[in-house]
């Protein structure tokens, strides 16, 4: 068990990484906590050191996170969040849940989670008003005065904005009958190297797909035709025969998507698709804001880890 002053070395090594992966480099992170940047690289290597794994690819030019090291900053983002939050959840304590939240989210979840949310929120604080814009559209939330957005896929590292990972979805594959009975249809995952894939996400996501069957897993190394965070245009392109799109399964069971897509490889599944919360900065998080973030996490999991639909 490491003594305490080794605790407290190790989570400023976990803030030195944090801020590494969101300025996207050791210059930058040093420069934004006010660091030498052989401090901040002499942090990251004793963190990799303390681990026995590699957290991030640099070079002279380029830098990138390992897969690993994608992990690992998402709980230690999660949480700083959580520590950073002390001092706010004891000052807001006992604070009324009132005023405006500027929600923006795509249609989707709006339908299917945050249609049942809003209703709950609004009848424990009746104080509380939701302004909800069911949209596809990228949202900046600062200059157009948004307090919450809700959107599939990893997103972007931005200086100021915190994210949160509200869910993985069950997830499978989906394609038209159109495209399969051109391509052909996959009879296990090694077959879908012949294919073009169509995923969900940010474009800095892994280029990569785990699929899952009972104890088995298997890790497709293909670059998609389309990386898209867009769940509509998803959905079209797979519809229109583009490829085999990996779809979370609650989007196609109630948008009736069976009717024209067909689940490919149904006994493997993937939890690759992500939905996730993005707001300003954690010191202004307001009471309102905390109470409908947690509301709503307490329901996605639930709402939207559903089976394959029906017949597929």
């Amino acid at each position: 068990m490491p003594s305490r002053s080794q605790a407290i070395y190790d989570l400023k090594q976990i803030q030195v990484f944090v801020s590494v992966v969101e300025q996207r480099g050791i210059r930058a992170a040093a420069e934004k906590l006010g660091m030498a940047q052989s401090s901040v690289s002499r942090a990251v290597s004793a963190a990799e050191a303390r681990l026995g794994v590699r957290l991030v690819e640099r070079s002279t030019r380029t830098f990138g996170i390992t897969e690993v090291g994608r992990l690992y900053y998402e709980h230690c983002r999660s949480a700083m969040d959580r520590i950073e939050q002390a001092d706010v959840v004891v000052q807001s304590r006992g604070a009324e849940v009132a005023g405006t939240l500027r929600v923006s989210v795509p249609v989707p979840l709006a339908r299917y989670l945050l249609a049942e949310v809003v209703s709950i929120f609004l009848a424990r604080h009746p104080r509380a008003r939701i302004m909800l814009d069911a949209s596809d559209r990228r949202v900046e939330l600062v200059p157009e005065g948004v307090d919450l957005v809700v959107r599939f896929g990893r997103s972007p590292q931005a200086s100021g904005l915190v994210t949160r990972l509200l869910a993985r979805p069950a997830a499978g594959l989906y394609a038209s009958a159109a495209y399969l009975g051109e391509r052909g249809v996959p009879r296990s995952p090694n077959d879908l190297a012949a294919h073009r894939l169509l995923m969900l996400g940010a474009s800095d996501s892994p280029q990569e797909l785990l699929l899952r069957h009972q104890d088995a897993s298997v890790v497709v190394q293909q670059a998609p035709v389309l990386h898209t965070n867009d769940m509509p245009t998803l959905l079209r392109a797979a519809t229109q025969g583009c490829g085999i799109c990996v779809a979370p399964h609650f989007v196609c069971r109630r948008e009736r998507l069976p009717e024209t897509l067909v689940q490919v490889l149904p006994d493997w599944h993937t939890d690759s698709v992500e939905v996730r919360t993005i707001y300003p900065s954690r010191r202004s998080v307001t009471p309102l804001l905390r109470a409908f973030v947690d509301l709503l996490a307490e329901h996605a999991a639930i709402s939207l880890n559903v089976e394959p639909p029906p017949g597929s």
